[in-house]
């Protein structure tokens, strides 16, 4: 039986992530040329998985990108995209010239997609190392498509076990576009442990 985060745990990790997820906009305006804005919404989904409220969107097949998280508090997470938003966030980021070559345009979004959650995974990451103050790293972001039919089995047994799970809907604004890809963190035991003296030393 699934059993609920802590709501100090919660909202702790929650405030390490936004601060992270705000770094993580600075450096993506850097890299993409544009302003981004960022925001997310952050949904605590328990300390195990339920596939029933992974969030399946609209499209045949969702882009999935998944990082290790290694370190002192190992765990794993995904950013999930749309099909359409994987286009659209090309369009929004290359020049139309760059993308009239169908195969140049697939390896560009394909390299671009997984910049964008090596930089949202990173900037979180640090945080929280240097916030909880331990050694933790994201592995090289892995690019695969899967079927929505299939996603829900998929992430389920990759993060099963896992002590943690938090789920939050990330929200850019590119070019006046709002994309809103899914982000789901699973971590071990470690984690809650980390969180739990981290706000006990805060209080």
């Amino acid at each position: 039986m699934s059993h609920e985060i802590p709501s100090a745990v919660f909202d702790t990790a929650s405030g390490i992530i936004r601060t992270g997820m705000n770094k993580a906009a600075e450096t993506l305006s850097f890299f993409m040329k544009v302003p981004v804005g960022l925001a997310s919404d952050l949904i605590p989904l328990g300390t195990e998985f339920d596939a029933r409220q992974l969030q399946v969107r609209e499209g045949n097949n969702t882009v999935m990108l998944t990082t290790e998280i290694i370190g002192d508090i190992p765990g794993i997470c995904f950013l999930l995209f749309t099909e359409e938003e994987t286009s659209e966030l090309a369009v929004a980021t290359f020049p139309a010239s760059m993308l009239k070559d169908p195969a140049a345009a697939s390896e560009m979004t394909h390299a671009l997609l997984l910049e964008v959650d090596n930089i949202i995974s990173a900037s979180v990451v640090t945080q929280f190392a240097n916030m909880l103050k331990c050694r933790m790293h994201g592995g090289v972001p892995k690019h695969q498509e899967i079927a929505n039919s299939e996603l829900p089995h998929t992430v389920g047994l990759l993060i099963r076990e896992r002590a943690c799970v938090i789920n939050f809907n990330t929200s850019f604004v590119i070019d006046g576009k709002n994309f809103r890809p899914q982000f789901i963190w699973a971590m071990d035991a470690a984690f809650l442990d980390f969180i739990r003296k981290y706000t006990e030393n805060v209080a």
